[in-house]
């Protein structure tokens, strides 16, 4: 019985990879909400120093908050999704004949990840992560700026 998604090549030796894959998945989730937790806290210390009503705080606080979360919830499945088909489609692409490479051909890291499969895999991993990453930069040095404007 051949499952869809699945290689009928698939052997007990790639499941490493599809728990690497898993264990990419939960620390982009993992940074994700802590850059979710960085822009909750940078709204609820820029808010009151523009002059915003503490009533409108909590509701912005609250409904944000939920917003966010539900944001978060659509990207982790994505990012599910995402990174399993980057392993399964390394994997078969690892089977066929060399061809061009995804992180280039010259190096001897991208060369090592594509023999075990895992260069798409890498390249989806550095590519999402960014993403949390950027949100919580920003968050951040919004933070930062307000409160040297405020103490300065």
């Amino acid at each position: 019985m051949r499952t869809e998604g699945i290689n009928g090549r698939f052997s007990l030796r790639d499941v490493p990879k599809y728990v690497l894959g898993y264990v990419c998945w939960i620390s982009t989730a993992a940074v994700t909400i802590l850059s979710i937790l960085l822009i909750r806290n940078m709204l609820n210390l820029v808010w009151p120093l523009l002059g915003g009503n503490r009533w409108a705080l909590r509701a912005i606080d609250r409904f944000g908050l939920v917003l966010m979360g539900l944001g978060w919830l659509v990207f982790v499945i994505f990012l599910e999704n995402y990174y399993r088909t980057g392993v399964s489609t390394g994997l078969q692409r690892r089977l066929r004949p060399a061809g061009q490479l995804a992180l280039g051909s010259g190096r001897a890291i991208p060369r090592t990840l594509r023999r075990w499969g895992l260069d798409l895999l890498a390249l989806r991993f550095v590519r999402t992560l960014a993403i949390p990453l950027a949100l919580a930069a920003a968050a951040y040095l919004a933070q930062e700026v307000v409160l040297l404007t405020v103490i300065g």
